[in-house]
């Protein structure tokens, strides 16, 4: 997995993250893959990220992980079109 520190053209700070075919079939075979990016100099922040066929599936998997997700699933204030 690629994790890295960017800065977009527009001069904003990136979070990058790759994932290869590794990292892929452990996410559709039910393996979060967490980042803590303190590594990356941002400590405190940990990024998880989750796979399922449905939102409502990767809700449910984040509520199985402790996860208190909002009851609106997080989508507030926007929602990814990725």
């Amino acid at each position: 997995m690629l994790r890295m520190l960017g800065i977009a053209a527009d001069g904003t700070k990136l979070v990058l993250l790759g994932l290869d075919d590794e990292n892929v079939a452990r996410l559709t075979g039910d393996q979060p893959i967490k980042v803590d990016c303190a590594e990356l100099g941002l400590p405190g922040v940990i990024v998880t990220i989750v796979h399922g066929k449905t939102l409502d599936d990767i809700i449910a998997r984040l509520e199985t992980m402790g996860v208190r997700v909002p009851p609106d699933g997080g989508q507030t204030p926007r929602r990814s079109a990725s």
